[in-house]
This record gives C-alpha cells, structure tokens and sequence, in this order.
C-alpha cells in the first residue's frame, strides 16, 4: 500500500521506521537480541524525532510505512507529530 500511494505521490519520501532498528541491533551492545523495534523506548524516539526533522529540514511530505498495534506506542509515535 505504501508504495502504491508513493507512486500516486511523486514528490513524497518513503522513510521505513525498521531501517533506525537496523541501527539499533549496530549501535546497541547486543543489539541482535532487541526482538520488536516496537517495544525499545528509543527506537520510538527515534522514529518520531526523525519524522519531524525530516518535515522541518525538508519539508518533503513523507510516506511512512508501519503497524503500530500497541495504543501506547502509537501515541508516543504519532501523537508527537499532531500539529
């Protein structure tokens, strides 16, 4: 889905939240056994706080693809970035 609305948005930038756990399971000792990206406290930063520089810096609209089941989560994520 996300890139089908990509697709229909060309000047849009895809971000893949997993790409800043990849870093993680790099940067963190032992890092390979952070299971869910989710359920890291900083991976959730991460997430958002990129989001914002990106649209700030940039200003680019930004296609982000991801399933955040947790209620909390979410609204760590993405409740940081309500206008």
């Amino acid at each position: 889905m996300a890139i089908e609305l990509q697709a229909l948005w060309p000047s849009a930038v895809m971000i893949d939240p997993e790409e800043l756990g990849y870093l993680l399971w790099k940067w963190v000792p032992g890092g390979r056994t952070i299971g869910d990206f989710q359920q890291v406290r900083l991976w959730r930063t991460l997430v958002r706080t990129s989001v914002e520089g990106l649209l700030s810096e940039f200003g680019t609209p930004l296609v982000v693809p991801m399933t955040v089941l947790n209620p909390d989560y979410f609204d760590e994520i993405v409740g940081g970035l309500r206008f």
